[in-house]
């Protein structure tokens, strides 16, 4: 029993108060080990634990796992465009960590990123933006201007910067994301794919097709050799090939990527998922382009009835998608079809405003939580 107390005093710097100081430090894991072998020993050796013990052992339990928690639902509703749900756990999560971390903790940074990807997600741009920055300010600070998970902020407020049309700026971040992963994680790695692909959406939405083209071959090569890759992120991959192809009037070689894409998805997510109607929309613009409206209707007909679903029917994306069967009828793409909309958009959301095109979802995903051997506190997308 002496050894366990003797472990806890250590651990914690005789300060169980300053959880947030432990946790920095690196101790935080030991000072749960420690609590919780106290707490086992005493139930063991006398049936009980003396009250102080179990009030330490609850406070952990009530400061850490609900922020864990709300954070880890948050993003898995976040993932399967359950906005309303994810919304409040967000909000809850990041108000926690605040509070118990400080507003400038790397936990903090993870909850402001995390919040920030759900308002990018459900078009509320503005309000992302500055979480986005105030994340990646804070991240820098902890893990310095080269750390792996600064580039998944760079990318992600990259992804926002393209959004709204600020491509240089976009592509600056998106270069410099790309050449810390490349360093620290390795040419060939999955995350690398992602940047590259990210990077290479952008290049497509300024009109650079023969740029971006070397950067989807290699990305689709990264992720198809690399074990245990989602099949998400490889249909996400071999939607953007088949922008830069159609890009470059090379329908029929895009095609049997966009179907294959689609194919995917809804092995993975479901036929109802939003992105299965991002990925019909691609497939439909292709058909339009190639003088095929009849096979385009009905898959036009179900994107927009799943949009309407998941989204509502006042979002700009099912009113871009109603205004299709116009042209369906008229057997020719519309304006929303076109070179300058066609490059694929990044993020969560079923669609934003300015134009339907291709999707590109590749989301920074692969690592998690603040920096430090302690345990997580959220997911950084």
């Amino acid at each position: 029993m002496k050894l366990f107390q003797r472990l806890f005093s250590c651990a914690a710097s005789k300060n169980l108060a300053s959880l947030t100081q432990a946790r920095r430090t690196g101790r935080w894991p030991f000072v749960v080990l420690a609590l919780t072998l106290i707490v086992v020993y005493e139930v063991s050796q006398f049936g009980d634990a003396p009250d102080e013990d179990q009030a330490d052992a609850l406070q952990l339990a009530d400061e850490l796992e609900p922020d864990q928690n709300d954070a880890e639902l948050g993003m898995s509703f976040l993932d399967e465009a359950r906005w309303d749900e994810a919304e409040p756990l967000l909000r809850k999560s990041l108000s926690r960590a605040e509070k118990l971390h400080g507003p400038d903790s790397p936990e903090t940074a993870t909850a402001l990123n995390n919040l920030a990807q759900l308002l990018k997600s459900t078009n509320r741009l503005s309000e992302a933006e500055p979480l986005y920055r105030r994340a990646l300010v804070i991240h820098e600070q902890f893990l310095g201007t080269e750390h792996a998970r600064v580039a998944i902020l760079l990318g992600n407020l990259a992804e926002l910067l393209q959004i709204t049309n600020r491509l240089d700026e976009a592509e600056r971040l998106f270069r410099r994301a790309l050449a810390i992963q490349e360093k620290s994680l390795g040419s060939g790695h999955p995350q690398v794919a992602l940047g590259l692909n990210k990077l290479a959406a952008l290049l497509l939405t300024a009109n650079r097709p023969s740029e971006a083209e070397p950067l989807t071959r290699r990305a689709l090569t990264i992720l198809e050799q690399a074990p245990g890759t989602e099949g998400q992120k490889v249909a996400d991959s071999l939607m953007l090939q088949a922008a830069v192809l159609k890009a470059t009037n090379r329908h029929y070689e895009a095609e049997p990527l966009y179907r294959r894409a689609l194919a995917m998805l809804e092995k993975s997510l479901g036929p109802d998922h939003p992105r299965i109607a991002s990925s019909l929309n691609n497939l439909v613009t292709l058909l339009l382009a190639t003088g095929r409206p009849d096979e385009a209707e009905p898959l036009m007909r179900r994107a927009l009835t799943i949009s309407e679903k998941s989204i509502g029917t006042e979002h700009p994306t099912v009113a871009i998608r109603l205004s299709k069967p116009c042209d369906v009828a008229s057997g020719h793409e519309s304006s929303s079809g076109g070179r300058a909309s066609d490059a694929p958009r990044t993020g969560h959301s079923a669609g934003f405003a300015g134009g339907e095109a291709p999707e590109y979802t590749g989301r920074g995903e692969e690592s998690a939580g603040p920096a430090g051997p302690e345990s997580r506190t959220g997911v950084v997308r």
